[in-house]
């Protein structure tokens, strides 16, 4: 009788051949016994029931053939293959389980052995990498604003990208009626070997997002300029009046660190607070400059402003906004290029403003004698009292291209005296010959031409002149 593949024994057929199994009973004479029952089913049927208590199929789990190979070190190397590469297949862990250790399994015993560990497939999506400093910087980054509670309500996040642009659909439709084979192979539409890319502008904030600005080329300080004035300012003034932070702004730690000698433009946004102002002066015939104290919540820094037209808005304890200023020698450049837009001040310690204050105004430096004032080390600046002898004419000398005027005097405390160069404005004190003087911020120098030690003003120096009844005093400020 032929067997019937995939017809199932009843359970009481089943325990009639493990009961013959028992009594040691042969194939065929179960065969026999089973056919006058009226049980169809062949020998080799009972055989494969036996064997794999099935006739039709081996059971779904894996019984040995490869679960006896792998082993708990087998298992620890897998789960770590697995954590280092989540992208691994089931053909590289064969592939490493027979290189190292030699074990031989299949790719389905792989998949098993990783759905025993605990590992599931699922999609996810990309991120961008970031290198191993940038991991320390967000880290650090992300502790300081959070340790700060900063919930970044006033705070525009703005980037720059490059973008591509291309369209991939490979559907189309043609028209039976109008075209015939030929005309449909070849009205696909070309693609472009480079795809088209442009630069991308754009903000988010709590307020919502700036409009979006999308332009080719690279950008410049003109353009740059262009995109703030037409896509933040707006923004800003309709959502954030009451002032702002940009997350794109560096702070002036940051910023200072990188300074050198040599003039570099700084196009990105600055946000500082004018802590300290001192009077405009002519630095040449029809132009003024201005020098303040700058500072934000991490440092402060020297400004100088050489646009009249800019002095309304660098007022004392006002907040600005700076961007494409230059930066030299650790001090900030205001020219005609550079914008300038008033916002709230940023916070600033007081120990920070108390620093700027000094910078500007420093503390008038105790007089010493002039024998004492010969010998300061440079950088540091004295103070000196004594008699005129002697009144020089206001000449000129060319600085940096510029003529200012400049004249020296001998001044005597008794015990000694010394040539005093009183420059710009300075130089047009009444000090006439036997008058008592006191000059404040003199530095030391060497000149080549009375070949002597000679006492300058600064930008800091005053000069208090009494006169018999009549006190006179100028005061010189850069």
């Amino acid at each position: 009788m032929a067997f019937e593949r995939g017809r199932r024994l009843s359970q009481e057929s089943k325990l009639n051949i493990l009961e013959m199994e028992r009594r040691n009973v042969s194939v065929g004479a179960m065969h026999n016994e089973l056919l006058s029952k009226g049980i169809s089913i062949t020998k080799q049927g009972i055989r494969s029931f036996l064997k794999h208590q099935s006739i039709t199929r081996r059971p779904r789990t894996i019984t040995g053939s490869h679960s006896h190979k792998i082993r708990p070190i087998h298992k620890k190397l897998v789960n770590m293959w697995i954590a280092r590469n989540t992208e691994i297949t089931a053909r590289t862990i064969q592939l490493k389980l027979k290189d190292v250790f030699g074990v031989k399994v299949g790719q389905s015993a792989a998949c098993n052995l990783r759905k025993e560990l605990g590992w599931k497939r699922s999609q996810g999506k990309y991120c961008q990498q970031i290198s191993h400093k940038n991991k320390v910087v967000r880290k650090e980054w992300c502790y300081r604003v959070w340790k700060e509670k900063e919930q970044f309500q006033d705070v525009i996040f703005t980037d720059e990208s490059c973008i591509e642009m291309n369209a991939k659909g490979r559907l189309f439709f043609h028209n039976k009626k109008q075209s015939g084979d030929f005309q449909r192979q070849t009205i696909k539409r070309s693609k472009s070997k480079h795809a088209y890319k442009v630069n991308v502008w754009g903000g988010i904030s709590y307020k919502g997002r700036t409009p979006i600005c999308i332009f080719t080329g690279i950008m410049d300080s003109i353009i740059y300029q262009g995109i703030l004035q037409e896509n933040l300012i707006p923004f800003v003034q309709e959502k954030l009046p009451d002032g702002f932070r940009l997350s794109q702004m560096e702070t002036l730690s940051t910023l200072k660190k990188g300074t050198g000698t040599r003039v570099q433009p700084y196009q990105k946004p600055l946000r500082l607070k004018v802590v300290a102002v001192k009077s405009s002066r002519e630095y040449k015939p029809g132009s003024k400059m201005l020098a303040m104290a700058l500072a934000d919540k991490t440092d402060f820094i020297r400004g100088v402003c050489f646009e009249e037209a800019k002095f309304k808005y660098l007022t004392e304890g006002a907040g600005v906004l700076l961007s494409n200023f230059s930066i030299k020698n650790g001090e900030i450049s205001i020219g005609s290029s550079t914008k300038v837009y008033s916002t709230s001040p940023p916070d600033v310690d007081a120990d920070i403003s108390k620093d700027a204050i000094e910078m500007i105004h420093p503390t008038e430096p105790e007089v010493v004698p002039i024998q004492t004032a010969k010998k300061s080390p440079k950088g540091k600046t004295t103070s000196v009292k004594g008699k005129i002898l002697s009144d020089g004419a206001v000449t000129t000398a060319a600085i940096r291209g510029n003529n200012v005027n400049v004249k020296t005097i001998e001044v005597s405390d008794g015990r000694d005296k010394v040539k005093v160069s009183l420059w710009r404005d300075l130089s047009l004190s009444p000090t006439k010959p036997g008058a008592n003087v006191k000059i404040t911020h003199l530095y030391a120098s060497n000149n080549t031409y009375y070949n002597d030690v000679v006492l300058s003003t600064t930008s800091n120096s005053t000069v208090a002149v009494s006169i018999a009844t009549c006190i006179f005093c100028a005061t010189y400020e850069a």
